[in-house]
């Protein structure tokens, strides 16, 4: 456990861009009440669809629209990720 408290499992959310996710706000409510710690990856169509604010507001977390090599820094759209949390992936276990 950190000083934070315990760590809440990380799912990546891939959203595409079909008619469903013009109502991600629903989903994302039930995998935060499940106590997921949600990041969302969009396809290029689908980012053109939604409000990427409004999810990196949601989430807590950057929005990814752009794939990265595994070589490259976690930075989804060259912003400053002291400002907003980005998704790793990596967890640090509990001492």
């Amino acid at each position: 456990m950190s000083a934070e408290g315990p760590k809440r499992p990380v799912l990546y959310w891939v959203i595409c861009s079909a008619p469903p996710a013009l109502d991600w706000p629903r989903p994302l409510g039930l995998l935060h009440e499940a106590g997921q710690d949600v990041c969302v990856i969009l396809t290029p169509t689908a980012a053109a669809w939604l409000d990427i604010g409004q999810l990196e507001e949601a989430t807590g977390h950057a929005v990814r629209t752009r794939p990265r090599l595994p070589t490259q820094q976690d930075d989804p759209q060259g912003r400053d990720q002291t400002q907003r949390g980005a998704c790793s992936g990596r967890q640090t276990p509990p001492n």
